[in-house]
């Protein structure tokens, strides 16, 4: 358990808590009305030239929506562990940052209003990475049963796009899912695949 209080992907958790909880406070009592609205990505923001919204988005979360900071913290604490384990806290660090940003900003594309906040772009980039560290490792679905981790890839993937088809979206950015899956995958795969030295 100690070692776990040095890892990057605890902080990472411990960073998303407490910027949702600023969020829930501002919303709930009024105060800094604008917080979110600054924090999340979109075209807006970034006509105001706020640049580090393309970042802040990342580690912030609907201020109302505790599923939805609930299940990307847990993203983090099983499939963020694993990878932080094998590549090694800085590049985990690096990885994290590059799935999301490239994961939400491609949310812009498809979406000329409105505003996105959320870790599940740099989460589904650790299905991707875990994916490339190796294709047919056993991973644990909810203590039910276990899954090729290519098999769970897939199934996720199709989801997202029959989501899309169907226009299923729920408030979900399905878009951003998939492309966080692929870079994480593509960064795992050709760049941070070597185990690291590094210690936690």
């Amino acid at each position: 358990m100690k070692d776990k209080l040095k890892t990057a992907s605890l902080w990472i958790i411990v960073l998303c808590v407490v910027i949702w909880a600023l969020q829930f406070i501002a919303f709930k009592f009024g105060i800094m009305q604008d917080l979110t609205y600054n924090l999340a990505l979109s075209w807006e923001g970034i006509k105001e030239m706020k640049y580090w919204q393309f970042v802040t988005n990342i580690f912030s979360h609907h201020p109302t929506n505790v599923i939805h900071i609930m299940f990307n913290m847990i993203g983090v604490w099983y499939l963020g562990m694993a990878l932080e384990n094998v590549i090694g806290w800085r590049k985990y660090l690096m990885f994290m940052i590059v799935c999301g940003v490239i994961a939400n900003a491609s949310w812009l594309l498809f979406n000329p209003a409105g505003w996105l906040v959320g870790l599940s772009g740099a989460v589904y980039g650790l299905f991707g990475g875990i994916i490339a560290l190796d294709y047919k490792n056993k991973i644990d679905v909810f203590g039910a049963f276990k899954l090729d981790a290519y098999v769970l890839g897939l199934m996720i993937v199709g989801y997202e796009v029959v989501s899309i088809l169907l226009r299923i979206s729920m408030g979900v950015a399905n878009s951003v899912h998939i492309v966080g899956l692929i870079i994480g995958f593509l960064l795992i795969k050709f760049i941070w695949k070597k185990p690291t030295n590094e210690k936690n």
